[in-house]
């Protein structure tokens, strides 16, 4: 770990954090005293010991996504975002945009929660149709462009900035059949699993879907893919 204040390279000391995600506090102090590796929790500055979410971001930063909202770690201090809902604010996904922009989905209340990197805030979010902030199943971001499965279908949410306030527009996205729960987005494809255990390849620039069996593809549970596993799908996809 470099300490300049900015973690330049994926670090070992991420692990720490990691196990914290499945791992008592009680057992981790023992087994990390027992190793000599220091344990990162609330008593350093954490804003929370329950860990939902870690992502690095472009500039080096560590952010981790807790029960309460962000902290951001620098590789020597934490700065803590903490919401100022009296509700959980549980942030399942970190997705970052050019725009300096964090965006999050609140698993706890379905809804979608925007960090301003650049401000240390949290962006007010305003909608046409509001019950789209309050309706985020799954969330993820390619291309720069930020996509949410909704009850109503998996939407492309289009933004417009203001000073502290985020405009969203969902634009349905056609020729998706079934009912989407999970999703990832990978160049220009976003690869959509269903409750009917179907994978759908969807393009996004013709706007057009293939449906294949996750059976025939060796998936047994499609809620057991991830986001490492979507190379090993377009190899067995390319090979059909």
């Amino acid at each position: 770990m470099k300490r300049s204040g900015t973690l330049t390279t994926p670090v070992t000391g991420l692990l720490i954090i990691v196990l914290l995600m499945g791992m008592e506090i009680t057992k981790a102090q023992s087994f990390f005293r027992q190793t000599g590796i220091q344990l990162l929790t609330k008593q350093e500055g954490l804003s929370n010991n329950t860990l939902t979410e870690i992502h690095q971001d472009k500039d080096g930063f560590l952010w981790l996504g807790t029960d309460v909202g962000l902290s951001r770690y620098d590789g020597i201090h934490f700065h803590n975002y903490n919401s100022a809902d009296k509700e959980p604010y549980s942030i399942t996904g970190i997705y970052e945009t050019s725009d300096k922009m964090l965006w999050s989905r609140i698993a706890n209340m379905n809804r979608l929660s925007c960090f301003n990197k650049m401000k240390g805030c949290y962006m007010s979010l305003l909608s046409s149709t509001p019950e789209v902030l309050t309706d985020i199943l799954d969330l993820c971001v390619t291309k720069d462009k930020i996509y949410a499965i909704t009850s109503q279908g998996v939407a492309e949410l289009k933004t417009e900035y203001e000073t502290d306030e985020v405009s969203i527009t969902p634009n349905l996205l056609p020729n998706i059949k079934g009912i989407p729960f999970k999703f990832y987005g990978c160049d220009n494809n976003l690869y959509i699993l269903t409750r009917e255990n179907k994978l759908i390849l969807y393009n996004l620039t013709e706007k057009k879907s293939e449906s294949l069996d996750c059976a025939e593809l060796g998936i047994t549970n499609a809620e057991d893919i991830c986001n490492k596993q979507t190379g090993i799908l377009k190899m067995k996809i390319k090979s059909k």
